[in-house]
């Protein structure tokens, strides 16, 4: 949650920098820009490691390290990975996570390259814009800590229920958003896209607990894997639909758009309404304990 704070703050400060002097010089302050920054995190990363603390890191990590047997062939190994893939398809859990990452994900994801040709459609000045692209950022960071940091804050005993409420929580800020925008997308513009950041960086991460806790640790990368793949062909739907006529303008141009979202937001947010129900009920403690949310490993 940390590392996905410090990437949305970076998006703020894009667009800062973006705002005060990219406007001028397009191309070379491009260029200067990213040669730059670059250089800087990349010195920045090389001093880390060389540090102490990453020494200690990279140490920990080089011993707990498992080892890999020589004489496993191909033909083991490849049915190993078939064998893992369908026991990641087919867990209980899967489904959902795939409605997250196939619905607010990806939405999210293709919001951030569509809403500024909303604001322009709409006739928000590019002072506004500004402000929208900067407060995205800390918007999503916002979501990240308050939402993970209340679901670890809850007790162990219901673990379980405090990350499905603040999952639910955050498809809710979601849902906000989109009645902002039902209601009226010029005036509330602004506000519905702070509350999508905000719902989209809760969500984001309170991915990490959940995956944690239902898949064994070797496998998390491929579900990582999986879930992503299903959120590039949704998030590729989302951006084809959102293409306007080249003659709209005015909230008709994205507001079919959004109504769809919203109504892939409503179901994953009533699932979401269920799963808490389902966490609340008498025995769920106990059941929490067999899925390995009473852990002390489980953590956002």
């Amino acid at each position: 949650a940390g590392v996905l704070c410090f990437l949305a703050l970076g998006t703020t400060l894009h667009a800062a920098v973006y705002a005060r002097w990219f406007l001028g010089d397009p191309l070379t302050f491009l260029l200067r820009y990213q040669l730059a920054y670059t250089g800087l995190m990349g010195l920045l990363g090389f001093l880390v490691f060389k540090s102490s603390v990453g020494r200690r890191a990279l140490c920990s990590r080089a011993s707990g390290k498992p080892s890999t047997d020589p004489e496993q062939g191909p033909d083991e190994k490849q049915r190993g990975l078939l064998a893992r893939m369908r026991s990641i398809i087919g867990a209980r859990e899967m489904p959902w996570l795939t409605a997250l990452f196939m619905g607010p994900l990806a939405y999210s994801f293709s919001l951030f390259g569509v809403w500024s040709i909303c604001a322009e459609r709409l006739a928000v000045s590019l002072a506004e814009q500004t402000r929208i692209a900067m407060g995205l950022g800390i918007a999503s960071a916002f979501g990240r800590v308050i939402l993970g940091g209340l679901a670890d804050a809850a007790p162990k005993r219901y673990r379980r229920l405090g990350w499905e409420l603040c999952c639910a929580a955050g498809l809710l800020i979601f849902h906000l958003g989109f009645a902002l925008l039902e209601w009226d997308q010029r005036r509330y513009l602004s506000l519905a896209l702070w509350a999508h950041s905000v719902g989209y960086g809760g969500v984001l991460a309170l991915a990490p607990a959940a995956l944690r806790t239902y898949f064994p640790s070797k496998d998390l990368g491929l579900v990582y894997g999986l879930l992503y793949q299903c959120l590039a062909v949704s998030f590729t739907l989302f951006n084809r639909s959102a293409e306007p006529v080249l003659t709209c303008s005015g909230r008709e141009c994205f507001q079919r758009w959004f109504r769809t979202a919203g109504v892939v937001n409503l179901v994953c947010l009533l699932w979401a309404t269920a799963r808490c129900l389902r966490a609340a009920q008498p025995g769920a403690q106990e059941k929490q304990k067999l899925d390995g949310w009473a852990s002390d490993e489980v953590g956002i």
